[in-house]
């Protein structure tokens, strides 16, 4: 094979020469065996030779990528014909930076050629659609094929973005409501014995917040199942930090993620005002704060810190674990998640799209194993 021996933090990054691809585009339009596979499967299949490049497509993948001569197709590899943001980070294109590295597409590649078995796996891409990026669900096989001794991959590629998403959403939603009706049994368990009418009161109060935080979830989780464009009514009004920080604190208060761990949330700004939607930002906090809190062992502590300027207050949620490199620049990408239990990940898209397209917001982060991993929420005054 012939082809570029640049750096690759994932796939081999060689590619196959022109003539090369002429050979082998010719082998397979001559061959009635991947002619009759073309024409016959009605779902999106690519034929790949052994650099990942595409050598043939079928109608279906030209309708999906928008157009009409598979000439302009060939030699690209999949995610550069289906348009991902990673696909030209390197040199050598599509597998082979650090982000490819999680890439369910380029994982099944490897592993059908690797063990001449067919491979499945989930691919979440990021896909560049003019100047805005939206996210693309695929479920992908990838089969190894002979012809004429020399070796192909055939990719079936299954749009299941919908049925991911709500899967994901509904994970997440009983996630939280559950966590919310857990703190509102032991609120109830603990107001039904106690005595004092003090405290009592407190526990009321509190148990009513838990509702108020239990209708606002409803509210949220129906606008991001409708659809990503935010129409969720905001209602802003001047709060005091002290108040958002309550609330976070509350929330946490008997969750199960904070046992033996602890939850510091500093004073900072304690007596600034900002005009905002409290329970959409507790939200994205929280959020925030869940995922810290089941990355941090026990024994150590998260950190909510407050910072301030004439134009903006910044709230930072620490903890001293740190992302893996190839995990971070899908961090904030709707289906994606580093962890075992699917629609777990999700607290880090919703925190985003829940901050910068309802509250005007900046949501950011930084994660090394020297400082730890620092999510950044950025709101106008």
């Amino acid at each position: 094979m012939n082809g570029n021996t640049a750096e690759s933090w994932c796939a081999p990054p060689q590619r196959s020469s022109p003539a090369t691809l002429g050979h082998e585009v010719a082998l397979l339009t001559n061959n009635p065996v991947t002619d009759a596979l073309l024409m016959s499967v009605d779902g999106t299949l690519a034929i790949l030779d052994d650099n990942r490049q595409i050598v043939a497509v079928n109608q279906t993948f030209l309708d999906t990528v928008g157009l009409l001569d598979v000439s302009e197709l060939l030699g690209l590899r999949p995610g550069e014909a289906l348009s991902c943001i990673h696909a030209h980070k390197e040199p050598a294109g599509c597998g082979t930076s650090r982000a490819c590295s999680s890439c369910g597409a380029v994982n099944a590649i490897l592993a059908a050629q690797r063990e001449n078995v067919p491979a499945e796996r989930t691919c979440v891409l990021q896909i560049r659609a003019g100047s805005t990026t939206g996210d693309l669900v695929l479920r992908v096989r990838a089969c190894p094929l002979v012809v004429e001794g020399e070796r192909f991959i055939l990719l079936f590629c299954q749009d299941v973005s919908r049925a991911q998403r709500l899967a994901n959403l509904e994970r997440v939603f009983l996630h939280d409501i559950n966590n919310i009706l857990q703190g509102l049994r032991v609120t109830s368990e603990m107001l039904a014995v106690e005595t004092d009418l003090g405290e009592s009161r407190t526990m009321g109060r509190h148990t009513g917040k838990l509702v108020q935080h239990l209708a606002r979830e409803v509210e949220l989780q129906r606008s991001l199942l409708s659809d990503d464009s935010g129409r969720l009514a905001v209602i802003r009004d001047h709060v005091p930090l002290a108040h958002v920080q309550a609330e976070l604190g509350r929330l946490f208060s008997f969750h199960p993620a904070a046992r033996d761990r602890q939850l510091a949330i500093d004073r900072d700004c304690w007596n600034t005002w900002i005009r905002t939607d409290i329970w959409v930002l507790v939200r994205i906090l929280s959020n925030l704060v869940l995922n810290a809190l089941e990355a941090t062992p026990p024994g150590d502590r998260v950190e909510v810190r407050t910072t301030e300027n004439e134009d903006h207050v910044t709230f930072t949620v620490w903890n001293r674990t740190a992302i893996p490199p190839e995990f971070q620049p899908r961090i904030f990408q709707r289906n994606f998640s580093s962890k075992a239990d699917s629609g777990r990940g999700l607290g880090t898209y919703s925190a985003k799209l829940l901050g910068e397209t309802l509250l005007e917001a900046r949501v950011t982060f930084e994660s090394t194993v020297e400082s730890g991993t620092a999510f950044h929420v950025r709101l106008p005054r």
